[in-house]
């Protein structure tokens, strides 16, 4: 019989159903052990005579004093396997549906995380992304909460000027410009000595800079009014490619968040017979992953990362023009005259400005001549009176290597430091934009690449501590509520999580101390895949009930006088008789806490920031100067 796709259901319902068949309830080994001490069963030459061997007679942490000890009824390991005969207390489906639609549906959350859009087939590109943030996310929440650190220093920066002088548009164009080009990678910013100080701009950052905060001069000048416009459509453009609906989806996630808080305490109040405090630290496991979700979508990505790469590299190329063209490289203007009213003429730049590849010759502008002989030559009009120095300038010389930008790597999807808006802000703090000439500019440029040449800032390293401590608290809230949920000790469960905190934090690890190369990167893709397995073999374990066992019930990792027993009783009689009960409080009350007090900072920090992205889509822009070129926007 061929197997297809139309199988796939009923396979799985034969699976699911097979899982849950062989359930084994261990009060029948209970009452196989009273037999055996009362001396009415013989169980495989185990008799009321040496059943003593297989009883655990040590301490018991945890259990109250009030307790009658020889009441408590409990098997070594051994005894376990011998007796019980070593089965897998599965879990039956009714008890197995419960735990996936309480812990394991919810991880749909998971989805609401800015993937990349696969219609590119940019599979790689996903995979890389869930790689880190599924299999290290306290790296992934370091580059966020970092990234989003800086946008609320924009914030700041434009907050200081007043929000109701006139240069505040323009500072709040060029520093949400920044805060989206500093999520790109490729970009060639700095030549890097051994000494920083040492360092030099690039072409790259010297023309960042210039159409960054030229726009801010007070000075009427042409290539003043020429990087304002450019700056303005570039910062109207990203504006309307950043992603929408950030309201309704915060709503939807407080919802969530909600939900998720009481399912922490109602399965801590409801531990009892048909529940078990295992449920609860498989929630705290994962309560990581609704801040990594909060926290990427008050960061947004692009719509399209590919074309506001584009915009930000014909932005740079046309800054670059209005550069040489205000140092006279080239003659200032160039008069032409209409071919339809010879005595129409007019005085345009002479500014280099962008085409597209492959410009039909008829739609030329100017021909590159002499202005005396202008008038031989029609003049195509495209709907502006413009005119190109070349505008037949082939796509090589218009795509320049040092005006690339590559992909975006934002929110964590690659594992690589973003730090051009804190190195930019470092630079220019406290001046005074508004008389700054060129050179004024290149010394702040020189000023960016020494930035950008040290370590990373003592600012990173405080987020990425709090990001690690903020994991890896809900990771050691779920060890404890494991590891003290009788048997005390080290077991299967508390284990698997710290195993999963370990093999996640290696990537963090890595990066902290250094910039890892495209082959540790790799590697790193390795052991986050790693970490990705384990939390699918926890989620599976935990839906199945496969670590009801003996060896996992016995808690036989621990170090001797902890562990290497178990008993028969259940989560209320450790709730009543042990002091688990405030292990599991304090779990469930600090693990429910940390997502609540994550959705509220980012939920602060965006209502403060908007107003950086906030962009009418009627408009085009808050500046018009017609004489700048705007055919870089089609």
């Amino acid at each position: 019989m061929k197997v297809t796709w139309r199988h796939v259901p009923l396979l799985l319902t034969l699976l699911f159903q097979s899982s849950f068949v062989k359930a084994y309830n261990w009060t029948e080994c209970k009452i196989r052990v009273e037999r055996i001490r009362n001396g009415t069963l013989v169980h495989d030459s185990i008799t009321k005579d040496n059943i003593s061997q297989f009883l655990y007679h040590g301490p018991v942490p945890g259990l109250h004093p009030s307790f009658h000890r020889p009441d408590y009824l409990s098997l070594t390991l051994d005894g376990c396997r011998k007796i019980c005969g070593d089965p897998i207390d599965t879990f039956e489906a009714p008890q197995a549906l419960s735990v996936a639609a309480t812990w394991v549906f919810p991880l749909a959350i998971l989805f609401s995380l800015p993937w990349e859009s696969l219609h590119e087939k940019k599979v790689s590109k996903t995979l890389a992304a869930a790689s880190n943030w599924l299999g290290s996310p306290q790296t992934a929440l370091t580059a966020t909460i970092f990234n989003f650190r800086g946008i609320r220093n924009c914030h700041r920066r434009v907050r200081g000027v007043g929000f109701d002088n006139w240069i505040t548009r323009h500072y709040s164009n060029a520093l949400y410009v920044l805060s989206v080009l500093n999520q790109f990678d490729g970009l060639e910013t700095h030549v890097p000595f051994n000494n920083p100080r040492d360092s030099q701009p690039t072409r790259m950052l010297n023309v960042l800079i210039y159409g960054l905060f030229r726009p801010l001069s007070v000075q009427d000048e042409s290539d003043v009014r020429h990087t304002r416009q450019l700056l303005s459509d570039l910062a109207h453009q990203l504006r309307m490619f950043r992603r929408k609906g950030v309201i309704p989806t915060l709503a939807s996630l407080g919802t969530f968040l909600v939900a998720f808080v009481f399912s922490l305490v109602l399965t801590f109040a409801e531990l009892g017979d048909d529940n078990t405090p295992f449920a609860l630290s498989f929630g705290l496991l994962l309560s990581w992953l609704p801040p990594l979700v909060i926290f990427t979508i008050v960061d947004r990505n692009p719509i399209s990362a590919d074309r506001s790469g584009e915009l930000i590299s014909r932005w740079l190329f046309n800054v670059d023009a209005v550069m040489s063209w205000a140092k006279g490289d080239n003659p200032r203007q160039i008069v032409y005259q209409r071919a339809e009213d010879p005595e129409d003429t007019q005085t345009i730049d002479n500014i280099r400005w962008w085409r597209p590849q492959g410009l039909p010759e008829e739609n030329v502008q100017v021909a590159e001549q002499p202005p005396p002989q202008l008038n031989q030559f029609e003049l195509r009009d495209l709907g502006r009176a413009q005119v190109n120095h070349q505008a037949r300038n082939e796509a090589q010389e218009q795509n320049h290597l040092w005006n690339h930008v590559g992909e975006f790597i934002g929110q964590g999807r690659q594992l690589k430091y973003c730090g051009l808006v804190h190195a930019v802000l470092v630079a220019t703090d406290g001046v005074e934009f508004n008389h700054l000439g060129d050179n004024d500019l290149l010394f702040y440029a020189r000023k960016t690449a020494i930035n950008l040449s040290r370590r990373k800032p003592r600012s990173w390293y405080v987020v990425a501590v709090l990001s690690f401590l903020l994991v890896w608290c809900e990771i050691m809230m779920a060890f404890m509520v494991a590891f003290c949920s009788p048997t005390v000790g080290l077991g299967c469960r508390s284990l698997s999580y710290l195993l999963f905190g370990i093999l996640s934090s290696i990537s963090w690890f890595i990066h902290l101390s250094m910039e890892p190369s495209k082959c540790v990167r790799w590697i790193l893709h390795f052991s986050n895949g790693l970490a990705i397995i384990s939390l699918i073999g926890i989620t599976g374990a935990q839906l199945t009930g496969v670590m009801n066992n003996c060896y996992c019930k016995s808690s036989a990792l621990s170090m001797p006088g902890i562990g290497g027993y178990m008993d028969f009783e259940n989560a209320a009689f450790y709730r009543d008789h042990f002091n688990s009960g405030y292990y599991w409080g304090f779990a469930a009350v600090l693990g429910g806490a940390i997502p609540l007090i994550a959705f509220l900072v980012a939920l602060f920090w965006w209502v403060k920031c908007k107003h950086l992205w906030s962009a009418n889509e009627k408009g085009q822009g808050n500046f018009h100067n017609n004489a700048t070129d705007r055919l870089w926007l089609g």
